[in-house]
């Protein structure tokens, strides 16, 4: 934390505002991590349904053919 608390001794006890601050501070990070996670998912399953609609379509045409 920024205002100097000892958040490591035992006596300690932090305010509610520190709390708050504290927990904004420790998780900040976490919002642009699951953004990117998120995009990262999408593209993945953007490309498998992708790769599916080829295979469905092409066993589609194959099947065709054999009649």
């Amino acid at each position: 934390m920024r205002n100097g608390a000892n958040l490591a001794s035992a006596d300690f006890e932090p305010s509610d505002e520190q709390l708050v601050t504290l927990s904004r501070e420790a998780f900040a990070p976490v919002r642009d991590r699951h953004r990117e996670a998120l995009a990262q998912l999408r593209v993945q399953v953007s490309a498998l349904r992708r790769q599916a609609l080829a295979r469905v379509s092409g066993w589609g045409a194959s099947k065709n053919k054999s009649r």
